[in-house]
């Protein structure tokens, strides 16, 4: 799907910068739900003993100009 790699970012913003949503919530939409449907959770979708940590850092004061160039999918 053309732009996937801009969606959480996208929803990042939308929701999180603008109040929206807590960060809290926004993991728990992204990580730890989307494991827990597909099966994959406690290994997956939290950070905890016994499962694989996938970290992402986020800077909401980085500003960025989405454009064509830039999608790589």
């Amino acid at each position: 799907m053309p732009g996937v790699q801009w969606r959480l970012p996208v929803l990042f913003d939308q929701m999180v910068t603008k109040r929206k949503m807590t960060v809290n919530d926004f993991v728990r939409l992204t990580s730890t739900a989307s494991a827990e449907i597909y099966g994959l959770a406690p290994r997956k979708g939290l950070i905890a003993p016994g499962s694989d940590a996938d970290i992402v850092l986020w800077n909401p004061e980085k500003t960025v100009q989405l454009s064509d160039e830039m999608v790589h999918d």
